[in-house]
């Protein structure tokens, strides 16, 4: 429990959560959605149901109240004489140490009535029933146990349309890669040389708060849409985030984790001690499970493993590296350079992909890694604004080895699935212009030449309109951009994806 009463401990904020109870009450949810849907209404002819999820939608205002309008979570106890807050509809999530505010019962009760399909089963309260074309109000309602009622409103921003329709194809959603997946790791790592989407023009699209959040856009990144198409309202929490809040566990369980790391690499050595390589992102989702298993059982998690949606994005900053130490030695790569660093690559990528599966990971969604020669950092070098075909080439030979490294992999280990999406080809054969897109080589945020002899912070030039650029800052695509290639990954044209598409994959029987 959250409330401040119920069960915070002193201080009263969601550090302090009782999460034991918390516990109890996500299974018993469980157990609860397992009778309706298999037991009673099976049994009970006629019976027509909606069950409210107020856990999950919680769950999100409590570990960041502040991006659902909040500026606190619990007060004290209401009585004559107690201190009031001034505006009650924006300071609280709480009315008194128990109840909600009036406010957020309104936003509770909109979204159990006509919201996202993720916070109702297996119809909402609006939505008429499979044998009775009535609505449900009509007939009987079964309300989830409520750890607190409260949830989260949805509010639409920078093109984004809220996830109204689709239920979730997977349990939870575990990611791993650099800042086109991060979602706020970076924020909460130690050194000034460390990457941070932490200040102005970053997030200024963002649906629900337009703030920075340690995304590397201007609204939501791929793995947020990948998370939307799979019937998620985003991508799950950032690990650094999660385990301030004392939520990593109640997450990992319900929606996943995020473990990507702006700067990160396929390489411990890339870009050292500035973010959580890719070896490191595994070993934290090792501690995770260990945490799971602790609180539910071997069984249970090996269970939900197993039916989850493992996200892996990562390898540009590694070539980015690479070319940078040539640069420097005033040189060319020679085969045998090449070689050696496909080499480490690909063993390193093949021993991370091996021990999630170990730790039961069976359904990877792989993006391989596109033309890094085309990002306006790049292109800036080059007199003509061209995109440098040297390390585009590069990253083709990498992409090319990874599909074989998948292809022998699968076969060695029984159960795992998988969809390799070619964001190579998606970038080099969509064209921008029929995208809607006015500019495909400069960035929206930045300055100087093709906005990118400048980084995106405050005051820097921004774009009149940022749906109609490619590129948000001088590395990073758009939140458009981002959508556009989630979506082709999740059900576009077979020839973004292989063997199966993303969508396939999440529907794949465990």
């Amino acid at each position: 429990l959250c409330a401040g009463g119920a069960g915070a401990q002193p201080g009263g904020d969601v550090e302090t959560c009782t999460e034991d109870m918390n516990f109890l009450a996500a299974f018993f949810d469980d157990a609860l959605r397992s009778q309706l849907a298999d037991d009673l209404a099976p049994r009970l002819p006629g019976l027509v149901y909606s069950l409210a999820d107020s856990y999950n939608l919680t769950q999100t205002i409590f570990a960041d109240p502040q991006t659902s309008g909040y500026t606190d979570i619990a007060e004290a106890d209401c009585l004559p004489n107690s201190t009031l807050c001034s505006n009650r509809d924006q300071h609280v999530v709480f009315w008194d140490r128990y109840h909600p505010s009036q406010r957020t019962c309104l936003l509770a009760a909109q979204a159990f009535y006509n919201g996202p399909a993720n916070y109702t089963t297996p119809i909402n309260f609006m939505q008429p029933g499979p044998r009775d074309r009535s609505a449900i109000m009509g007939h009987e309602v079964a309300m989830k146990v409520l750890v607190v009622s409260v949830v989260l409103g949805v509010v639409v921003a920078g093109g984004v349309e809220p996830n109204k329709k689709m239920a979730r194809q997977v349990p939870a959603i575990y990611v791993f890669g650099d800042s086109t997946l991060d979602v706020g790791n970076n924020n909460h790592l130690p050194g000034e040389e460390v990457p941070r989407a932490d200040k102005a023009y970053y997030g200024i699209d963002l649906p629900g708060s337009g703030k920075p959040t340690g995304r590397f856009s201007n609204g939501y990144n791929v793995a947020d849409f990948v998370a939307r198409n799979l019937g998620f309202e985003k991508s799950p929490l950032a690990y650094l985030v999660l385990k301030a809040r004392n939520y990593l566990i109640p997450s990992a369980i319900t929606r996943g984790v995020s473990y990507a790391s702006a700067g990160a690499g396929i390489l411990d050595s890339t870009n050292a001690g500035g973010n959580i390589p890719l070896s490191q992102q595994v070993r934290l989702f090792e501690s995770t499970k260990a945490e799971m298993k602790a609180k539910v059982g071997p069984q249970a998690v090996s269970s939900l493993l197993s039916k989850s949606f493992f996200l892996v994005g990562v390898g540009s900053n590694d070539f980015f590296a690479f070319a940078t130490a040539l640069a420097k030695q005033n040189r060319s790569a020679t085969q045998s350079d090449v070689a050696a660093f496909y080499g480490s690559l690909i063993s390193n990528y093949s021993v991370a992909i091996t021990e999630l599966y170990k730790m039961g990971a069976r359904k990877f969604g792989i993006i391989n890694v596109g033309p890094v020669g085309c990002v306006p950092r790049v292109r800036v070098l080059n007199a003509t604004g061209g995109c440098a075909d040297g390390i585009n080439q590069l990253a083709a030979g990498f992409d090319a080895a990874l599909k074989s490294l998948l292809a022998g992999l699968a076969p060695k280990l029984p159960g795992m699935a998988y969809s390799l999406a070619d964001s190579y080809a998606f970038t080099t054969l969509t064209d921008p212009h029929a995208a809607g897109f006015a500019s495909a080589d400069s960035a929206c945020c930045g300055g100087g030449r093709l906005g990118a002899e400048a980084d995106c912070l405050p005051g820097a030039k921004l774009c009149a309109d940022r749906d109609r650029f490619l590129f948000w800052d001088r590395v990073h695509p758009s939140q458009r951009a981002a959508m556009l290639s989630a979506q082709a990954y999740h059900d576009g044209p077979a020839q973004f994806t292989s063997p199966i598409s993303f969508k396939q994959l999440a529907a794949q029987k465990s």
